[in-house]
């Protein structure tokens, strides 16, 4: 078994499957980068005997292959309902993650769940608000926050979370009485930060399970050509 790290480099993660194929290795577990428009046609296209692919954790659902993926729309809008129960009639802010140079596939289907499962709040009997989209946590500050009377955040990491909550706390500002806050990924610091943050968990753990299950199959013979799942993410309600 080998691992290995790159920097969210596409034409590295193509160069490595290829030789681990031309290798034959036994399965192949791919975490994909960032930006899977450049990748989604050669995942499509490719075709192995030798080596069992698995992807992990993207956002090429339908495609012909084995996968197993968290369900990142079932997860926002969850957090999203939460929101707007907490803080009715305020509106809610998507932070965006900064650490990211190129397209985030991932980050633009939440954003898009986001503005979608906002839209639909009439339909579930909550308060309307309105969407605001916030590009760098260095945005949010008193004056901001009041123009566009946010109340509610979700942020796509636990470290922009905190990020939020310490810039909250230096105007004075309390999370989980002034303002509500989810986070997404459920990591350590959701549980052990203070407050507590309340957090969408993804059950990696549980999608490592499945790929160990999927490879055991395979082991023996069966087939395991189109195993594809996607699991479902848990909100985590702390002090937030």
């Amino acid at each position: 078994m080998h691992s290995f790290l790159d920097h969210d480099n596409w034409e590295e993660e193509i160069r490595l499957v290829g030789q681990l194929i031309n290798e034959r290795y036994e399965a192949i577990i791919i975490l994909p980068t960032l930006d899977e428009s450049r990748t989604a046609s050669f995942y499509r296209s490719l075709s192995s005997r030798e080596s069992h692919i698995v992807l992990i954790d993207h956002t090429m659902a339908g495609s012909a292959f084995s996968y197993v993926i968290g369900s990142y729309d079932l997860g926002v809008r969850r957090g999203v309902s939460y929101l707007a129960e907490k803080m009715p009639g305020s509106n809610i802010a998507f932070i965006r993650n900064e650490v990211t140079l190129g397209r985030n596939l991932v980050q633009e289907m939440m954003e898009e769940t986001f503005k979608d499962a906002i839209a639909g709040l009439s339909e579930t009997g909550l308060p309307e608000c309105k969407p605001v989209i916030i590009s760098k946590v260095d945005t949010v500050d008193a004056v901001f926050l009041g123009d566009n009377h946010v109340g509610g955040f979700f942020c796509c990491d636990d470290t922009d979370a905190i990020r939020v909550i310490g810039r909250l706390k230096g105007q004075e500002k309390n999370v989980g009485d002034d303002y509500s806050l989810v986070s997404y990924g459920n990591t350590e610091l959701a549980q052990y930060f203070t407050p507590a943050i309340t957090s969408v968990d993804p059950h990696n753990p549980g999608m490592a399970e499945t790929i160990a299950g999927i490879l055991k199959s395979k082991i023996k013979d069966e087939n395991t050509e189109f195993s594809q799942y996607v699991i479902s993410p848990e909100l985590i309600i702390r002090e937030t």
